[in-house]
């Protein structure tokens, strides 16, 4: 559960550093992506270490891979030899079949500025970087496309949670019971460093360039629409916003780092 508070830091950190735990980290889609992983790899070490990633060839392939993907987590988390940490793109349903076939696994995620997120997936599926572009691009023309999809609404909370009628303040409680540790892109060399102390030592990362500073977000129209149809989202990531606005002084003054901040 993703409760810390001030005052709570360091005890928040050792309760949750036993090595033999496994840990899953859920990777919702352009939010603290690669360069992480990168981090975690390094981190824990290429053999503790399992990315779970789906087919792209279409999208009902895709869906059946991410079935196949779970039983394959749980089979790794249950087993003689579970890795330290396994992550992956997987839906809500995935998530769920997997967090009640091992109550042991500890979950771990990042959430990212609805608008910025929104924004940054729009123009990656537009690009060969994804498989699938050419059919997105024809679904969705335009950013008003895509934002106006009720499919690509809130997806933080869909990857969480799934499509399920909710409120903001039943989203948040179904966020922290769910996860151990919710870090942000917005502070990332904080969350990272938290993170980093469960799972390892405490360190900060390479590449924080990648990943760190909020960028300026979109201004106008564009953000007034994505933050109207983001209404869970958003709730979502003021209260992980709140959280580490509160803690993040105690992180930095508690938490010593093996090395310094690259530059």
């Amino acid at each position: 559960m993703f409760s810390v508070s001030q005052g709570q830091v360091a005890q928040f950190v050792k309760s949750n550093s036993d090595p033999e735990t496994v840990w899953f980290l859920h990777h919702i889609p352009k939010t603290a992506g690669s360069s992480l992983v990168a981090e975690i790899v390094l981190g824990v070490g290429e053999d503790n270490y399992v990315n779970l990633e789906g087919n792209y060839s279409s999208v009902d392939s895709y869906i059946d891979s991410l079935a196949a993907l779970t039983d394959q987590a749980i089979d790794l988390v249950n087993g003689p030899n579970a890795p330290r940490i396994l992550s992956g793109h997987l839906r809500a349903g995935n998530i769920e079949h997997l967090v009640q076939s091992s109550p042991q696994l500890k979950m771990l995620s990042f959430v990212r500025h609805p608008v910025s997120r929104v924004v940054s997936e729009y123009n990656y599926c537009c690009t060969p970087l994804h498989p699938l572009h050419k059919e997105f691009m024809i679904t969705y023309p335009t950013i008003y496309d895509y934002i106006e999809d009720p499919k690509e609404m809130n997806k933080i909370g869909r990857m969480m949670f799934g499509p399920t009628p909710i409120t903001p303040k039943e989203a948040v409680e179904r966020m922290v019971g769910r996860y151990t540790m919710i870090g942000m892109q917005e502070r990332y060399p904080a969350s990272f460093l938290m993170m980093s102390s469960m799972l390892w030592e405490p360190t900060l990362p390479h590449k924080q360039e990648r990943i760190g500073a909020a960028k300026k977000l979109p201004s106008g129209d564009v953000a007034q629409r994505i933050a109207d149809a983001n209404e869970i989202d958003l709730a979502l990531y003021a209260h992980v916003e709140k959280v580490y606005e509160d803690i993040t002084p105690e992180i930095w003054d508690d938490l010593s780092p093996a090395r310094p901040v690259s530059t």
